[in-house]
C-alpha cells in the first residue's frame, strides 16, 4: 500500500510547517479523542468499574508486540518513560565488577544515567565508543569501532537504533551477532525510531526495547513500552505495586496478598499502569501505526525527504554515506562557524519547526509532511549558505 499525506488525520495548524517529530510528535485527531473520552470519565467516576483496570491493557500489549515482532505480549511492560523500561533491565542483568558496559557518544541521558549508576555500583566500567569524525565513512567507522570494543567482559551493549541527535544507524544485526559471541546483553532505546522504522526484536536477539511513546509512536506524554526477552522476565521490578500482582483484579480481597507477581513482563508495570486517560490514546496511536503500515511510512517520508537530502549531499551538508542515517531523522551540518541558532531563528519567523542538537540542524518529518513543507525548509537552508 503506497501512503500519501495524512495531515488531515492531524489538528495541525495549515499555516505551520512542522518537521521536528524527533522533538514530540503531534496528536491524531483520534488520539486526541480518545484522550477527552477518558479526561471525560472521571467526571462521573461511577462509570470507571473493575474491568476498566484491565480490559484494555493486553489490547495495548498485543497492539505494541505485533509492532515490534515480539512473541507474546506478556513480554510487553507500560512504562512511564524510557528511563523507568531502562532501569528495570539494568536492574535484572546479571553482571560483576570487572565488566564493561558499552554506550555511545552523545548518547540521550536516560540511555546513559542509568548504565553510569550500574558501573558506579557494581564497579564495573563504562566504555563510550565515539567515531572517527575525519574518517571517509563516519557511520560505517563508528559501527566497526561498536563491534570491535566488544569482548569476553561486555557484559551489556545498550545504544539507540537511531542516534537522537543526528540520526546516525547503528548496524543492530552485526552488533547482535558478536554480541551474542560473548552471551552479552543488548538494550535498545528505540524512541527515535519503533514507529518508523521496522524493528524485530525475535530476529534481532534484543533483550529490552524501550520507548517513550510521544515521538513516533504517536502517542501522548508519560507513557510508553518496554519489551523483554525471556532471560530477563524471572526478575524484580522496581518498584511494588497492587496491580502487578496475581488476583490483583480481585477487590474484595486485595488484603489477602498475593505474593506471586502476574506473567512475563507484566510485573514490570508502572504503578496506575490503568491510565484511563493515556493507555486509550497510546491505543489508538499504535493501532494507526499498523493500520498504515510501518514500512509504507518509511516509503512516504524517504520518497518525501530524498530530492531534499541529495541536494544538501552535493553541498557537503549530510553524511556521504545513503544508508549511514534514515530519511525520517538526519543532521544538517552546516559549515564550520555557521550561526545555527540564527537560522532557526529565521525558520520560526518562517514558521518552519525543526531542531538544533549539537552542531547541526536536526530533520525529522513524518506522514504529515508535504513537499511544500520541504521545499521551504530546503530553500531556507540553501539561501542562507549564500549570506
Amino acid at each position: 500500500m503506497k501512503l500519501t499525506c495524512q495531515k488531515e488525520l492531524f489538528s495541525l495548524d495549515p499555516a505551520v510547517h512542522y518537521i521536528n517529530c524527533a522533538y514530540m510528535a503531534p496528536l491524531l485527531k483520534t488520539v486526541e479523542t480518545a484522550g477527552v473520552e477518558g479526561l471525560l470519565s472521571k467526571r462521573n467516576p461511577q462509570t470507571i468499574d473493575k474491568s476498566s483496570f484491565f480490559d484494555m491493557l493486553p489490547k495495548l500489549r498485543q497492539s505494541i508486540a505485533q509492532l515490534i515482532h515480539a512473541a507474546d505480549p506478556n513480554q510487553i511492560a507500560i512504562v512511564a518513560a524510557a528511563s523507568y523500561g531502562l532501569s528495570t533491565a539494568a536492574q535484572n542483568i546479571p553482571c560483576s565488577a570487572g565488566q564493561n558496559v558499552i554506550v555511545v557518544k552523545d548518547e540521550f541521558p536516560s540511555n546513559y544515567y542509568v548504565w553510569e549508576r550500574l558501573c558506579k555500583e557494581k564497579g564495573m566500567n563504562l566504555i563510550t565508543i565515539s567515531p572517527d569524525e575525519n574518517a571517509a565513512d563516519r557511520s560505517t567507522n563508528w559501527n566497526e569501532k561498536i563491534i570491535a570494543a566488544i569482548n569476553n567482559e561486555t557484559a551489556i551493549v545498550a545504544i539507540e537504533n537511531t542516534h537522537w541527535m543526528d540520526g546516525t544507524l547503528f548496524n543492530l544485526a552485526a552488533i547482535s551477532e558478536r554480541l551474542q559471541e560473548v552471551n552479552g546483553y543488548f538494550i535498545i532505546d528505540g524512541t527515535q525510531s519503533v514507529g518508523m522504522l521496522d524493528i524485530d526484536v525475535t530476529d534481532l536477539k534484543i533483550d529490552a526495547l524501550v520507548c517513550s511513546g510521544y515521538k513516533w509512536l504517536l502517542g501522548p506524554y508519560s507513557i510508553g513500552m518496554a519489551y523483554y526477552s525471556e532471560r530477563l522476565l524471572n526478575g524484580k521490578p522496581i518498584e511494588e505495586n497492587w496491580i502487578n500482582r496475581t488476583r490483583s483484579d480481585q477487590f474484595a480481597s486485595l488484603t489477602d496478598y498475593s505474593h506471586e507477581y502476574r506473567p512475563g513482563a507484566i510485573k514490570y508495570d508502572v504503578g496506575e499502569t490503568s491510565n484511563f486517560i493515556l493507555v486509550p490514546m497510546f491505543l489508538a496511536a499504535v493501532n494507526q501505526l499498523l493500520d498504515w503500515g510501518v514500512k509504507n511510512m518509511h516509503d512516504y517520508v524517504t520518497e518525501l525527504s530524498q530530492p531534499m537530502i541529495d541536494t544538501f549531499r552535493e553541498h557537503g551538508l549530510v553524511d556521504k554515506n545513503e544508508k549511514g542515517f534514515s530519511s525520517h531523522l538526519f543532521s544538517v551540518q552546516m559549515p564550520h562557524g555557521f550561526n545555527v541558532e540564527a537560522l532557526s531563528a529565521t525558520f520560526a519567523a518562517n514558521n518552519v519547526f525543526t531542531s538544533v542538537r549539537g552542531t547541526g540542524l536536526r530533520i525529522s518529518p513524518n506522514i504529515y509532511n508535504t513537499k511544500e513543507d520541504l521545499d521551504l525548509l530546503q530553500g531556507l537552508i540553501l539561501e542562507s549558505l549564500k549570506q
